[in-house]
């Protein structure tokens, strides 16, 4: 599943590719009030935000990445691999005391703050690389394990649809979104 807005993308209701990947491209917002779900990849790109609402998931069986010029604000994201973060601000709680990542690997970059000091990010996560321009606020949970700080492998999404024209033909369509490997 691919969509595109040349504006903002509003999902207020679940999507799910059971056997695919799934990809939302907007040029401005993603607002999130529903889940997405994928039994392969998954990612978000905003030119600005990325809001979803608290709840609220993103489950893949492969990686999820995000990419928003503005602001990220996290319900769940799980994924039995890697999950890959970058935001122009700040990436934000939006979940409350629930758990915002459960991921094998992590990799997050921040223009701002990751989690605030009264609304840190909730983990359950195996390593984690991070960079925040004005602060990092974490706490790995109890139910999550140890958590290792270091080398997070390069996130790498692809995704192919067959676009259907007027006349009912179709034509091949690729996105693919990579944000590279990270160490702390």
């Amino acid at each position: 599943i691919l969509l595109r807005s040349s504006q903002d993308i509003s999902v207020d209701a679940n999507i799910q590719a059971t056997l695919g990947d799934m990809g939302l491209i907007a040029a401005r917002n993603v607002n999130q009030q529903a889940n997405l779900t994928a039994g392969r990849d998954v990612f978000v790109d905003a030119g600005g935000n990325h809001v979803m609402a608290g709840g609220t998931q993103i489950v893949s069986r492969e990686d999820i990445l995000i990419n928003a010029g503005g602001n990220i604000t996290l319900g769940l994201l799980e994924s039995p691999d890697l999950v890959a973060l970058a935001a122009g601000g700040d990436i934000l709680d939006g979940n409350g005391a629930l758990t915002n990542l459960r991921t094998n690997g992590l990799r997050r970059t921040a223009g701002g703050t990751i989690g605030q000091i009264a609304t840190d990010l909730d983990l359950e996560v195996g390593t984690v690389a991070a960079e925040a321009k004005t602060g990092m606020f974490l706490r790995e949970l109890a139910v999550g394990g140890q958590l290792i700080v270091g080398h997070v492998l390069e996130t790498a999404v692809e995704i192919n649809v067959a676009d259907v024209e007027f006349r009912s033909t179709t034509q091949a369509t690729l996105a693919n979104r990579t944000l590279a490997a990270m160490d702390d």
